[in-house]
């Protein structure tokens, strides 16, 4: 069962007009308000950098990662920090900074 479950496991996000969204499938998505974003930056992690792979979740951080490499680092007004895994974040922090409206990376 859980070797199926990290075989349709995909992490990835969206960043829209309103919010960045989250998706770590087979779980619902998580959305993140725009207004509520305080900092974001290019990182790179690996299953080191969080304590494993999957989905991690500690205090005040929260990482999605399957496979090591550049990704998104997300800090909202609370402090909370969230890492997606992504091939092109460099595009989600120009969407982010006011350049396009939504953008898509699919990290794993």
């Amino acid at each position: 069962m859980v070797g199926a479950l990290a075989l349709a496991a995909r992490a990835g996000f969206t960043v829209t007009e309103d919010a960045v969204v989250l998706h770590f499938r087979p779980l619902p998505p998580r959305r993140i308000a725009r207004g509520r974003i305080t900092r974001v930056r290019v990182t790179e992690a690996d299953a080191t950098t969080y304590g494993g792979v999957g989905l991690r979740i500690g205090r005040r951080r929260r990482a999605l990662v399957l496979t090591p490499g550049p990704g998104v680092e997300i800090t909202d007004d609370a402090g909370r920090t969230t890492f997606v895994r992504s091939d092109r974040p460099c595009d989600a922090v120009r969407a982010l900074g006011g350049g396009r409206p939504a953008v898509t990376a699919r990290g794993e």
